[in-house]
Formats: structure tokens, sequence, C-alpha cells
């Protein structure tokens, strides 16, 4: 249980963890949801930036992160490197500044949260891990440096909608604790922006992520400490976990109420408004942590209950490391999605410049970095990019494919310089008045439904 890990042994971890990341990033074929940030952060004007925030659901820090970037010019895969450097960022903390027993800290530098989803694939979600992380590491001194804390908990609130709400239970703690009202000013004014941001006009949101999933939770913890298995004793262990957590934290109330509140917020999210995916219920591991890490820096709590849980947080781990062997050679060997291969085929055959017409929104939308043009897209009729999410983006996404054909033939007429991406195999391509180009080859690992298929008009 010793927490001392040799400095070489760290390093060494450190380098083993940049160089497999790196290699497995620049074999990641980014899906829809990384090239939605970089296209609103290369072609979205200052009122479209800040409205799609609120039509989306999450604020725009990763999204101003990447501004500089894609404005100045830099190769679509920049994302990659800020992101990797983050998430380099995260796991040093771990490796050198965090209490954990070595064997866990090792275990967790590798498990597939910190090596694969919040590393490798581009979210927003790295920098709220990060921000949580440092929070533990300075969470000693919040009456010392309060104004440092109060900065972290201010990011922390506009990183993503999640982030918001842990954001807002560390400032109601830090409130209790303390009564200090100009730093938590400043959390408040962090939690203002969030909101301010996330306001949508009336009657403009669309809603197509919002549903009932009564299981949802269970799901979650499961995946949080399984992640990507679907045994149905997998929230089992992480209940168990989460058990153990509770009894070692009994008397700390300020850490069991974070813990505790912070759950049952993702809760409700998880279950009346989105599950999502590993992105999301990785947050209920990043949090145990985060409060573990806490009460291990005060050396207080049952002995037995620490021990329990930490012995079974590190086999979680463990088994999250075999997962990440997994898909990192799911991910090295096939796409993740198919927008790169397809948009490969445009530049080499001199393709590229010309007018593409695409549906579904969405999910061609993961064509769209690679081209300096915007698609037409059938559904609402218009050029454009990234997803607006509004109600008149939200109805175009349920145009049935042989409606957006006619929509494109009608727009385009019989123009034979007009392209058409779709991400379904027409099964009659002539008698749609369709010629096949071109289709994905290599096989999908991430996301089936960005196989691509590559008409012209005829």
């Amino acid at each position: 249980m010793t927490p001392r890990l040799p400095p070489a042994v760290a390093w060494a971890a450190l380098v083993v963890y940049v160089v497999a990341t790196a290699v497995i990033a620049a074999h990641h074929e980014p899906w829809r949801d990384e090239a939605d940030a970089w296209l609103v952060a290369r072609d979205a004007d200052a009122k479209t930036f800040v409205r799609r925030a609120a039509l989306a659901g999450t604020p725009t820090l990763w999204y101003a992160m990447l501004v500089p970037l894609a404005r100045g010019g830099a190769p679509y895969d920049a994302q990659k490197v800020l992101h990797l450097a983050i998430a380099v960022a995260s796991v040093a903390l771990i490796l050198f500044r965090s209490p954990f027993p070595w064997l866990t800290k090792l275990a967790a530098a590798f498990s597939y949260y910190f090596a694969y989803e919040y590393a490798v694939v581009v979210r927003n979600y790295a920098l709220s891990v990060l921000l949580l992380l440092l929070i533990a590491l300075w969470y000693a001194t919040r009456f010392v440096r309060p104004y440092r804390y109060a900065l972290l908990v201010a990011l922390l609130a506009n990183t993503n909608t999640h982030g918001l709400f842990i954001a807002a239970l560390l400032g109601l703690f830090f409130i209790y604790e303390s009564r200090r009202w100009k730093p938590a000013a400043v959390m408040l004014l962090g939690g203002l922006v969030c909101v301010a941001q996330l306001a949508a006009a009336p009657g403009e949101g669309a809603t197509s992520f919002i549903r009932f999933q009564p299981g949802a939770f269970a799901v979650a913890l499961g995946h949080a400490f399984l992640p990507t298995l679907g045994f149905a004793a997998a929230p089992l262990l992480g209940a168990a976990i989460v058990a153990c957590a509770t009894v070692w934290l009994w008397r700390r109330r300020v850490l069991l109420g974070l813990l505790w509140a912070s759950y049952a917020v993702l809760a409700c999210i998880f279950t009346f408004v989105w599950l999502g995916g590993p992105r999301h219920t990785g947050l209920l591991l990043v949090l145990l942590l985060v409060v573990t890490w806490i009460a291990l820096d005060e050396a207080q709590g049952p002995a037995r209950a620490r021990t329990a849980c930490l012995v079974l947080l590190t086999l979680s781990l463990l088994v999250a490391d075999i997962i990440t062997i997994g898909v990192f050679r799911a991910d090295y060997r096939y796409a993740y999605s198919g927008a790169k291969e397809i948009a490969d085929f445009l530049k080499t055959h001199g393709l590229a410049k010309n007018t593409i017409a695409a549906h579904s929104e969405t999910t061609t939308s993961a064509v769209a970095p690679y081209l300096d043009h915007p698609l037409w897209y059938a559904g609402i009729e218009e050029p454009g990019t990234f997803a607006m999410w509004d109600k008149k983006f939200d109805a175009g996404l349920d145009v049935p494919y042989p409606e957006a054909v006619r929509r494109i033939r009608r727009h385009f007429g019989h123009d034979p310089g007009v392209l058409v991406l779709l991400n379904v195999d027409v099964p009659s391509p002539l008698g749609e008045g369709l010629v096949p180009l071109c289709a994905d080859r290599i096989p999908i690992f991430g996301h089936d439904d960005e196989r691509f298929f590559l008409y012209r008009l005829r």
C-alpha cells in the first residue's frame, strides 16, 4: 500500500504512456463529436459561437482553446496534440503527486479512461479531468490559496455541463466550510458565465437528447469501473467500491457529501437527460479518485475500509489496463470513423473542391474538417459544417434518405460535378440518379454509422 514510486519508474511509465497514446492518436480517425468542436472553432462567427453553446448544451472553454489553432491555419491534427498534452498532464499528476499506492498509480495511468477515452478521443472531458485532479492536489491549501482554488472551480464550470454541476457543489461546500465570500464570488462568476452561455432563447433549443433511461446509473456505475464490458455483475463491483469509500469517508462528511452529491447529480443527468457513453460514465471514476486522493492526503478514516476500497479500485484499474490493450489494438488496425478514408479519396482523385451534398448532417460532418469549403446539407437545404442543434437542424435529421436525394436533385439538377455523400448504401443508385464512386473499405471499429458512400449526380 506504499505510495512511493521511484522517480525513474515514474518517468519511465510517463514516457511509455506518451509514446503509446501518441502512436494510437496518430492512427485514430476522429468521429463527428471530435470534428464538431474543431468546426465550430474554425467556422463559427462570434454570434453563432455563443448561440450554439446554448443549443448544444455545452459551454465554450474547449472550443475557445481551439480557436487559435483552427483560425491560425494549424492542421486538423493539432487538436490531438493539445488534447494529448492535457492528458499527459493528468497522468503526470497521478504518477508524481498523488498519494495512491504505487500499483494504483501505474494501473490508473494505463487504464481505459486515462489512456484512451480522455487521451486519444478528443473531447472537452479531458480538461474536466485535469482540473479535478488539480483541485485534489491543492485541496489541502484551499483556505491558504483560496483564489487559486476558486479559479480551478470556475474553469471546471466552463468545461461541460457535468463540470458545471460538480463545480457548483465544490463551491457550496467551500462556502459551508469557510464562509469566505470573495473567493466564492470567483467561483460564482465562473458558474454564471457558463449559465449565460447555456441560456437558450425560448423555443430555439432542440430536444433530441432528452430521454428517460431508468437503469442508466447502474449501467454507468458498471462502465465506470469495468469500461466497455457488458457484464451484469459490473455495477456490483462499482457499488462495492463506492460502499467501501463511503465507510472510509464516513467521518469526513464534506468529502462524503461531495462524492454522493456529485453522483446524485450525474445520476439525474444519466437517467432523465442523456447517458451518452464512456466519456460521461468515466466521470464517476474520476470523482472517486479525487475524493480518495484528498482522504489519503489527510490520512483519516478506518484502515480496513480504506484498504478494501483501494484494493478493489486497483483491481478494477488493472482490468481496465487489459481493456486498453484491446482498444489500442482495434484503433490501430481498424477505423474509428470512415471520414478520413473518404476524405483521402476526395483529395487523391482531385474531387475535394467539388460541391458536396451530404446527409445526414451529424454523421457526414465528420468529413467537413478535411475540406476547405462547407457541405450542402440536404436535411436543412443549406450549406454548413458543424451541427447547430436548433429545431431546423434537428428536424433535418429526421429526413429519410430518398427524400434527401430528391432534395439534392431538386436543388442541383443534373450537375455531374456535384457529389453526394451518404452514410447509407443506396440499394439502386442508378434508379435514384446517382453514380457510385467510392465506399469505405477499412472495417469500422468505433462508430459504424460513419461508413460513407460517395456518389456523383447522374
